[in-house]
């Protein structure tokens, strides 16, 4: 199976979503060795590779725009056509447009369940 990650929260002080990813990643490269996994990151390219040990198994494609949103929404959409993937994962959200089939990791829902808590612009940015 060809199996696209989005990788984008990096930095050698990880936490939340970016341990998260990062494990998975780890996890997934040691278990499914049979399998070919693409790394889309915002992180250079050769340093991803040294940090999962150059797995043979691993592609990164790296890049680099100011706008976050642009690149899900456009660069990203375009990078996973140029690819035959057959599952795309994020850990963030999936772009409109997104091909090949996607899964987005929902990391927290607690706006939605104490709402009063959260500001009315909290809860329109928690959401998406």
């Amino acid at each position: 199976m060809k199996i696209g990650i989005g990788f984008y929260m990096g930095g050698a002080q990880r936490d939340g979503i970016g341990w998260s990813i990062t494990h998975l990643l780890r996890h997934l490269l040691r278990v499914g060795p049979q399998h070919a996994f693409t790394v889309f990151t915002n992180l250079p390219a050769e340093s991803v590779r040294a940090e999962f040990e150059h797995a043979p198994n691993l592609d990164v494609v790296s890049f680099t725009m100011r706008s976050y949103t642009l690149w899900e929404q456009v660069g990203l959409p375009l990078a996973l056509a140029r690819r035959p993937l057959d599952v795309f994962h994020s850990p963030l959200g999936l772009p409109l447009l997104c091909r090949p089939a996607g899964v987005a990791t929902i990391h927290d829902v607690c706006f939605c369940t104490h709402g009063a808590t959260f500001t009315r612009r909290m809860r329109r940015a928690s959401s998406g």
